[in-house]
């Protein structure tokens, strides 16, 4: 399915409100999965975050889970990115794919190397999106930051998702 860079950041920004509502709002649970295939989208392109099956109940005197189950390509933001998720979503193209490499790293050499554009969707790398990928791929990268410490949390993700949409809409 062809998704325009809009129709992408809404996704991507009702994505990141249902895992911003579970992180901080349901205390106790986590989503240990999150990967485009537990993303479902209905007929108007709205997300529902699926397959709850390896969520973790965690205890309130602790933060994280002792252990982590999933796919760790995708496995949830406070384990590994959510970045993963948003890269597959601008480049379509999939991480735990062997026939891609290794995406992360090269979406990171290329970001270091300042041509990010090369690297985006070619459906989406036209002029007018140039500034908002730039800022994207600048929080992508964030969220990628092996710290957990210093990746944004999910309510500053889609903050800013919300807000490429807006300016995204506008032009």
């Amino acid at each position: 399915m062809s998704l325009n860079f809009v129709q992408r950041l809404q996704i991507a920004a009702q994505a990141a409100k249902g895992l911003a509502y579970l992180h901080s709002e349901i205390t106790e649970s986590i989503h240990g999965d999150v990967k485009p295939g537990n993303i479902l989208l209905n007929d108007d392109l709205m997300p529902k975050i699926s397959d709850f099956s390896i969520s973790r109940l965690i205890t309130k005197d602790k933060r994280y889970a002792a252990t982590v189950i999933g796919d760790m390509s995708y496995v949830d933001p406070i384990y590994m990115h959510f970045g993963v998720v948003l890269l597959e979503l601008i480049t379509r193209k999939s991480a735990s794919h062997p026939g891609n490499g290794n995406l992360i790293a090269n979406f990171c050499d290329a970001y270091t190397d300042n041509r990010v554009i090369e690297f985006v969707d070619s459906e989406i790398a036209v002029e007018e999106n140039f500034q908002l990928l730039n800022r994207l791929s600048g929080m992508i990268k964030k969220c990628l930051d092996l710290d957990v410490n210093q990746r944004p949390e999910m309510t500053v993700v889609e903050d800013n998702l919300r807000d490429m949409m807006k300016i995204a809409q506008a032009n």
